[in-house]
């Protein structure tokens, strides 16, 4: 290697470091924030699988999906984290997780991918400075936040990581140009080279297994190989074909979870085509307008098609794409796009999912596909350009770089982010929901029955809104019609165990009726044995009653689910004692 090489080689690592001190920079604060109540405790905090994790939890992760999603790897670690993350709280043995440890793995998983990106487009273009800018752009656009702020989404940065891995080495396999087919071919033939074939397919199963998403790969594959890179269509399709055995095999798998019975928002088939052009169109537009960005827009399928714009919003997707076609360099702006659209191919509402209820449009869904502009401005980049253009580059991820730290500010708890986006949607069925929970959790129940109630004005079949007011209603005092709302609750989610215990609990403490309420809670525990406040209430139900011996048996199979040595087991122990002596 001569001086120059030695020169172009360190700058190569210049440019990386400065990425990833740039990403680390920006994103580092994620670091200090908490687990928020949006989806985290389901998936980590109070998910028995992974917290705390053991060889029977891992097994279970293995074998069956969880919350309609067969995503091992994930929730493997997730599991890894929490045993990491265990810390004690002051005044009680159990530990809670420390969230700073998970934010850390998306942050570090986030500059993974921006590095990734900068050599894929490196290998693209053959230009260090603009594959800097197309990884930058990729890193530091605000839409990006949702994924790295947010610890539930680490699926999507685990998935994102073995995409482009699957993708670096799917590319590297065939080459990065298509001259010289013969050497090429020569050079299949060795085991190396196939070996780095099979590493990639591994990192394409990794992706599956990580988030469903993953089936859009072969895709973006492909537009790459033919659209960019020249390789002949039939030669990559064969070389494809084991992926989408496996896409297929993932899309199978998911729809059998997330069958269109038990999807709500599942649009007639012609609207489809239309959905997912709105889709493209709102994507397109906050892209270029990074603001008001919020994790639920409420763009479901009837919110969509209830407004006259639907009849119109199609059109800019295939304005745009016609625009493209006329192009002088056309080529790079429909990879560029081809790319995009493939990875949000499975999220467009072309194939009903279960987020879709909420909105089919949603911010983590961009974060691979944001691969495309990095693209198209790497290649714009890596041509000679005026002085002017290149000081606007400049200033725009300057912009860029502020709009994603006043991003990052509103998911920094709770109430930030749920006030925040009830101030752009305020209709947001989540955002509603999880609002009158932490006012409920707060005792506050009027401000927590009127979020509940907008949030089933937008969507009357949530079913954890009808519970949680029904419980808000019933702290109230309003206890007729609390028993509405959970009824309609136990119908729309016979299999839930907090319904069954809320119903218990109104008959229990509002209509002194320990039979009944006996009844609902052993449903919750069979539901749940590891329900441990079920397993409580049913021997104070028991206890109501004059069943002494089955409330202790109550009491006893909560007390092995609690540590032995916390302030739980103590009161369960001294509650038994209380007991027996009361009938001695």
């Amino acid at each position: 290697m001569n001086d120059q090489d030695n020169k172009k080689t360190l700058s190569v690592w210049h440019y990386a470091g400065l990425l990833a001190l740039v990403v680390l920079v920006v994103y580092g604060r994620t670091c200090t924030f908490g687990f928020l109540v949006w989806d985290d405790p389901k998936h980590v905090v109070d998910n028995e699988l992974v917290n705390p994790p053991s060889a029977e939890s891992l097994a279970k992760i293995w074998q069956e999906p969880y919350w309609g999603l067969y995503v091992p790897i994930s929730y493997t670690v997730f599991a890894a984290e929490a045993t990491v993350a265990r810390r004690t709280v002051p005044g009680e043995i159990e530990t809670r997780p420390n969230p700073a440890v998970f934010h850390a793995v998306s942050l570090l998983l986030h500059a993974a991918c921006v590095l990734l990106v900068f050599v894929l487009l490196r290998r693209l273009c053959g230009h260090d400075a603009a594959a800097f800018a197309g990884a930058l752009l990729f890193g530091l656009h605000p839409m990006q936040v949702e994924s790295v702020a947010w610890i539930s989404e680490t699926r999507g940065l685990l998935c994102a990581f073995f995409s482009l891995l699957a993708i670096l080495g799917f590319l590297r396999f065939v080459g990065y140009d298509a001259q010289g087919e013969q050497e090429k071919e020569h050079a299949k033939t060795s085991a190396i080279s196939w070996l780095g074939y099979g590493l990639a397919t591994a990192a394409f199963v990794a992706a599956c297994l990580c988030k469903p998403a993953a089936v859009a790969v072969p895709a973006v594959v492909g537009v790459l190989a033919v659209g960019w890179l020249r390789h002949r269509p039939l030669k990559v399709f064969w070389l494809l074909t084991p992926w989408l055995l496996v896409a297929l095999c993932v899309v199978v798998l998911t729809k059998t979870q997330q069958p269109d019975s038990v999807v709500w928002a599942v649009a007639p088939y012609w609207a489809r085509p239309v959905l997912a052009a709105d889709a493209l169109a709102f994507y397109a537009y906050k892209l270029a307008t990074p603001i008001l960005l919020v994790p639920d827009y409420g763009r479901s399928p009837s919110a969509v098609m209830g407004h006259w714009t639907f009849y119109a919003t199609w059109a800019l997707p295939v304005v745009l794409l016609g625009s493209f076609c006329v192009f002088r360099s056309r080529r790079v702006w429909l990879v560029a796009a081809g790319v995009a659209v493939c990875w949000l191919l499975p999220v467009l509402g072309l194939v009903p999912f279960d987020y879709q209820r909420y909105s089919t449009v949603a911010d983590r869904y961009v974060y691979l596909a944001m691969l495309g502009p990095a693209f198209a401005l790497a290649w714009y980049l890596s041509k000679p350009r005026p002085r002017a253009i290149l000081t606007t580059t400049v200033i725009l991820f300057c912009v860029l770089a502020g709009l994603t730290v006043n991003q990052i500010s509103h998911w920094r708890d709770d109430i930030s982010l749920l006030d925040h986006n009830l101030a752009v949607n305020r209709g947001s069925v989540m955002g509603n929901h999880n609002r009158g929970y932490l006012y409920s959790r707060e005792k506050q129940y009027r401000a927590a029955a009127q979020h509940f109630s907008r949030a089933l004005a937008t969507d009357p079949k949530h079913g954890e809104s009808h519970l949680n007011m029904g419980w808000a209603l019933a702290s109230m005092g309003y206890v007729e019609d609390a028993k509405g709302h959970l009824s309609e609750a136990l119908r729309l989610m016979p299999d839930e165990p907090l319904v069954h215990f809320n119903i218990a609990g109104v008959a229990l403490f509002c209509d002194d009726d320990p039979q009944l309420a006996a009844k609902y809670f052993k449903n919750a525990v069979a539901l749940d044995p590891g329900f441990v406040r079920a397993h409580l209430n049913l021997a104070q139900a028991r206890l109501r009653q004059g069943r002494v011996d089955d409330a202790v048996a109550s009491w006893q199979s909560a007390l092995q689910l609690v540590h032995p040595k916390s302030k739980a087991a103590e009161d369960i122990r001294r509650a038994m004692k209380e007991a027996r002596e009361g009938t001695e």
